[in-house]
């Protein structure tokens, strides 16, 4: 049975007394799931008072009261730390839905028509034992984020994962289905051996729910021994309430392999061939002199072959070296 680990990682609002005059234009949040330990959470914004009465401050809900009870806030404070800032973090707990809250309390009430920025970090902890993340060839993941609009109308909402260096996908599939609305756009981008997927939504009511989710498999032969999952949510028009879960899938599902050089096309060949002569491994940069190719039609191979599973692209400075599967040179020999 594979194990599943679930982080319930953030919550904007949803379940507090409506402050309608109270809006977060564009709220952004990045999260960081390492292998181990704490899970690392900035958030960043201002808020807007656009009603009659002053803003003291604003709460931010970050564990569901219904989510696992080993999840707790462990830390909590402004960011950058030790800073001037115009107001103060505080850790709430057993508040109104959820067991942990973060509340941002200003210095100074925010008076009508004016607006404050807010940035801080939050350290979810969280007891694991005997679940390691790690991605195998043809293994599939479930990456699943709900969210829950604030007490305030939401103009619009852009989700923002990027999934880790190391970590190099084949495909993106519907995993969970998506509630209501459905999203304006979804775009799937493999650039330097990093994915990154987004959604967006607009004109969302109050309270109204939100899901988004994708399926993951892994083109990497080998164990990645350090996993992590960076994900940026820029909200637009209020705040937010996301519960994040990233979990492991039962089974395996690989996908064909390139068995024939017949099913490449001559650039994919070139390409291969170049790199192979080189000893398996070469900087992206000097691809378009040794194969005669544009940069441009480089790139576009080299995401083509990253997408069969031929090679893998590894940030190295301003470029990337590129470097051949084990499966490669197989292709090449000569029957006998």
């Amino acid at each position: 049975m594979a194990k599943v680990l679930m982080l319930v990682l953030l919550a904007f609002t949803g379940f507090l007394p409506q402050q309608a005059e109270a809006t977060i234009p564009e709220l952004k949040v990045e999260l960081l799931v390492p292998p181990d330990g704490p899970v690392t959470m900035v958030v960043s914004g201002s808020v807007v008072n656009s009603g009659g009465s002053p803003i003291k401050s604003v709460v931010f809900p970050v564990i569901p009261r219904e989510a696992h009870r080993k999840y707790r806030v462990s830390e909590a404070f402004p960011e950058p730390a030790g800073g001037e800032q115009k107001y103060t973090v505080e850790i709430l707990s057993n508040t109104s839905g959820f067991r942990d809250s973060v509340a941002v309390v200003f210095k100074q009430e925010i008076p009508p028509g004016s607006s404050e920025q807010f940035k801080f970090k939050v350290i979810v902890f969280a007891y694991r034992r005997n679940v390691k993340i790690g991605v195998l060839e043809g293994e599939k993941f479930y990456l699943s984020y709900e969210f829950f609009c604030p007490n305030a109308s939401v103009d619009s909402v852009l989700i923002k994962v990027i999934l880790p260096e190391g970590y190099i996908a084949k495909q993106i599939v519907e995993a969970l289905p998506v509630y209501f609305p459905t999203p304006n756009r979804t775009a799937l981008n493999i650039w330097s051996g990093e994915m990154t997927i987004e959604w967006s939504f607009s004109k969302l009511a109050p309270g109204q729910r939100i899901s988004v989710s994708a399926s993951v498999v892994a083109s990497e032969s080998s164990r990645v021994p350090m996993l992590a999952v960076v994900a940026v949510l820029i909200v637009g028009g209020g705040a937010s309430v996301a519960a994040v879960a990233f979990m492991r899938a039962r089974r395996r599902a690989r996908l064909p392999k390139i068995n024939s050089m017949d099913l490449l096309t001559n650039d994919e060949r070139a390409i291969l061939r170049v790199i192979l002569d080189a000893g398996g491994s070469m900087l992206q940069k000097e691809l378009p002199e040794a194969t005669g190719l544009s940069k441009a039609k480089v790139s576009r191979v080299l995401k083509v072959l990253e997408e069969k599973g031929l090679v893998v692209k590894k940030p190295q400075g301003k470029t990337n070296i590129i470097v051949l599967s084990k499966s490669v040179a197989g292709l090449f020999q000569e029957p006998s």
